[in-house]
């Protein structure tokens, strides 16, 4: 009698225990999933999938996650199955049932779905069938065939949105044309020098015949008990990329410097105050202190900054950095042109309290909404008159009083504003993918679109990930453009 209670218990104690225990190998396979999505990544490029990478990259992932979780159930299936004395088939099957249920259950909460409603409605198909098949298994024994059909079918009508968005891919933009590429920090952790979309713009400019970048290389020692960084600051030769003229400066950590470039072909660098200076990183005229406030803005043709004197925003001369008279009513601009800024506040939720974006322009006359609606993005000037606006994978081009002037939608998802030509004629978007945590990057690319049309007219792939965002900046003609980082900073000219 105490043999036949113990055999059992026994069985149910094997099984807890390898249920247990297979959680591990699912684990390290899930830590895994990032190398194997990078490498899934680089098989793409070199094959014939190469325009349809971002769908195919999200199938993939699915496809992963399918396969970590079998990893998981399986075993443990089968270790329940023998308790209960199941046949091998029924362990298979109803392991592969509860895999692919946690898998419909992933793909309904999935950022990387076609769209949402598409995949609640697919997440939703793949249950039933899976649910039905087990349940029509389950009453009549002899209809093991029909629940492996169902869970086949199941399988397919998961992945099969992403086959049709892969099938119906648009063309991508012809890819631009590397001139160089130099290695300016051979350092390969660069999170202080690319740890952030925005900064990424104000770590390299074009200046004249020169280009000129600032990027962090490293601690300094304490002063007054407050962390240091030494940032370098490197004028290139835009022929060459070789460095010409360097310099060191010392400041505290965390506070990096930031460029910006001028009309007339100088050079401002942010660092504790505003400071002129030639291509060459020589001296172009004395320097402008704020006694409040922050200048973080330029607008697109180099002429005007944003100094933000709360509770207002006064215009500075980028040349002469002297206040102009505009005194505009807002504190926390997202963008300048030499006449109004931008801002993304909502002030006008009381009026709108179902939409969560809104884009106000603030001029001498007050502000003026252009745009609310669900989704929208953080406005930019692509010229005096002209506004760009990104978000859930829409570009809308918006005139000053609001009205959409072009609107396109990008197949691969939200983009994050890039920069924009001196000339306004182009402008480029980033898109990007990171998993993991911490984050690491999948994919990086720029696609410069045309500010005319709205159309894509070239795309530039990053081969040597950074950290977290690649700077990027426009030559003043928008015919050529730095991207990269300290680690690989190239240059690229359009087809």
């Amino acid at each position: 009698m105490h043999e036949g209670i113990w055999r059992p218990l026994r069985r149910w104690l094997v099984a807890i225990a390898l249920c247990g225990i297979c959680v591990f190998p699912a684990l390290i396979f899930l830590m895994w999933i990032p190398g194997f999505e990078r490498l899934g990544l680089g098989l793409l490029d070199a094959s014939p999938l190469h325009p349809a990478t971002i769908p195919a990259l999200a199938l993939f992932t699915v496809t992963l996650l399918v396969a970590d979780l079998s990893l998981w159930i399986l075993p443990s299936a089968i270790a329940v199955g023998s308790a209960l004395r199941a046949s091998w088939e029924s362990r298979i099957r109803y392991g592969l049932t509860i895999a692919l249920l946690l898998g419909s259950t992933f793909y309904w909460f999935a950022e990387e779905a076609i769209s949402t409603a598409g995949a609640h409605a697919f997440a939703l198909t793949s249950g039933g069938l899976l649910i039905c098949g087990a349940g029509i298994s389950f009453i009549s024994p002899r209809a093991k065939r029909l629940h492996f059909a169902a869970i086949a079918a199941a399988f397919l009508v998961l992945i099969f949105p992403y086959l049709r968005a892969m099938a119906s891919a648009p063309r991508n933009p012809p890819d631009s044309r590397m001139l160089w590429s130099v290695s300016l920090d051979p350092n390969p952790w660069q999170f202080m020098n690319t740890g952030s979309s925005y900064e990424s713009t104000r770590h390299a400019i074009f200046a004249g015949d020169r280009i000129v970048a600032v990027f962090d290389v490293g601690s300094a020692p304490y002063e007054e008990k407050e962390p240091r960084s030494r940032y370098r600051l490197v004028s290139l030769d835009i022929q060459a990329g070789s460095v010409r003229n360097s310099k060191e400066l010392v400041g505290r950590w965390g506070m990096m410097p930031s460029l910006y470039a001028t009309a007339d072909g100088q050079v401002l660098l942010s660092h504790r105050e505003l400071q002129p200076l030639n291509p060459d990183l020589s001296s172009a005229g004395p320097s402008f202190t704020p006694n409040r406030g922050r200048i973080s803005l330029m607008s697109p043709d180099g002429t005007t900054m944003a100094w933000e004197t709360f509770p207002r925003t006064t215009l500075l001369d980028a040349r002469t950095l002297t206040p102009l008279p505009q005194q505009l009513k807002e504190s926390a601009p997202t963008a300048a042109s030499s006449r109004a800024v931008l801002t993304d506040n909502i002030y006008w939720y009381g009026a709108y309290p179902h939409d969560h974006s809104f884009v106000t322009l603030v001029d001498e006359g007050g502000r003026h909404l252009l745009f609310h609606g669900e989704c929208g993005g953080r406005p930019e000037f692509l010229n005096t008159d002209r506004i760009l606006l990104t978000g859930c994978g829409d570009i809308r081009i918006l005139d000053l009083t609001g009205k959409i002037l072009r609107e396109t939608r990008s197949s691969e998802g939200s983009a994050t504003f890039a920069g924009v030509s001196r000339n306004g004629a182009r402008f480029a978007v980033s898109f990007t993918k990171v998993r993991g945590d911490p984050p690491v990057p999948l994919y990086e690319h720029f696609v410069i679109y045309d500010a005319e049309t709205a159309q894509p007219v070239a795309i530039v792939r990053i081969k040597d990930l950074p950290e977290y965002n690649s700077w990027f900046a426009f030559s003043p003609d928008g015919r050529s453009f730095v991207a990269g980082s300290p680690y690989n900073l190239s240059l690229y000219t359009l087809p």
